[in-house]
């Protein structure tokens, strides 16, 4: 039986988001998961202490429904479309990810919820100035210029201006998390977009693996877990209503690529995995590693990083094992 304010957590089968489920159940919370999806893998340790709604947040009458049905005084917003699928499709990325996000604060306003707490992004930063880059690594604040290059970030900065408007218009405590470079569990899994996850589950496997560069590049990873530990963290503060709040959040673990095939190869020392010299091994522009300065989060959720990378690949290999 929970004993905490009930939650409605959409996209809580997802990577991120069934992270988020088995925190917040942790926590002594029965989250309500509003998903399209059945696949109930990553969260089958948990899922008798859940109910469970089947649902798309571009159905804003269903949404409605099942949040009158429920009650939740919170709502945890984990729904959307990620990778090159956004940047690939962008009228059904723009339904779903900033449409169906405006349905999430409209339901929040008319059934009265307090509280709606989703994931923004670091990439809304876009290239970071230089003084933040390689060599110098300076960590970035909330406060660095917003400038997004593409269309997933270019969403999230404007579902964070709506979040603005809804919040100080209807008295709303909403609050955005921009993540780090996100990884974890999840059907992404050994996506080329992605290389770090391609990495880590190769090792679990034992299969080889390898990248032309970037052994020398640092960046400031957000394991799943660790975003669901902030989320427990903005759960714990009081209600700040009419307000908006966006956080920085991430390991604070600036690690190397070259860092994480020794750490890798410490735990699984059979793997054979290999990455060559240089940097930008995602190809994606100098600007996009950086770390992020959480101290806004430590400060005003209370937010401290639970893991360290090695951490994060053991708990990664025991929900990829027993899915």
């Amino acid at each position: 039986m929970s004993t905490k304010e009930p939650l409605l957590l959409t996209g809580g089968l997802g990577m991120v988001g069934s992270a988020v489920c088995r925190a917040v159940v942790a926590s002594g919370r029965r989250p309500v998961i509003f998903d399209t999806g059945h696949d109930r893998s990553l969260i089958r340790s948990v899922e008798h202490l859940c109910d469970f709604e089947y649902g798309s947040i571009e159905n804003p009458l269903h949404l409605m429904a099942v949040t009158q049905k429920y009650k939740p005084t919170t709502m945890l917003h984990f729904a959307g479309r990620l990778g090159s699928y956004v940047e690939q499709f962008p009228s059904i990325a723009l339904q779903t990810n900033l449409i169906g996000t405006t349905s999430i604060f409209e339901c929040a306003r008319l059934m009265g919820v307090n509280r709606v707490i989703f994931p923004s992004t670091k990439m809304i930063y876009g290239h970071v100035q230089q003084e933040y880059q390689h060599p110098h690594y300076k960590p970035v604040p909330e406060d660095h210029p917003l400038n997004p290059l593409i269309l997933y970030a270019k969403l999230k900065r404007a579902t964070e201006e709506l979040a603005m408007h809804y919040a100080k218009l209807y008295d709303l405590d909403i609050i955005a998390m921009r993540f780090g470079s996100s990884f974890g569990p999840g059907i992404l899994g050994r996506s080329k977009a992605i290389p770090l996850m391609g990495l880590i589950e190769s090792a679990i496997r034992n299969e080889p693996f390898q990248l032309e560069c970037g052994t020398e590049q640092k960046d400031d990873y957000c394991y799943s877990g660790e975003s669901a530990n902030a989320v427990v963290s903005a759960l714990n503060v009081p209600l700040k209503k009419g307000s908006f709040r966006a956080f920085n959040i991430a390991s604070g673990e600036l690690i190397s690529l070259g860092q994480i095939i020794e750490v890798l190869q410490g735990l699984y020392p059979n793997w054979q995995g290999r990455v060559g010299p240089g940097l930008d091994y995602r190809k994606i522009g100098m600007g996009y590693y950086f770390q992020m300065d959480t101290s806004k989060a430590a400060s005003e959720l209370g937010f401290k990083p639970q893991f360290t990378f090695k951490k994060a690949v053991q708990d990664y290999a025991s929900l990829l094992l027993n899915t």
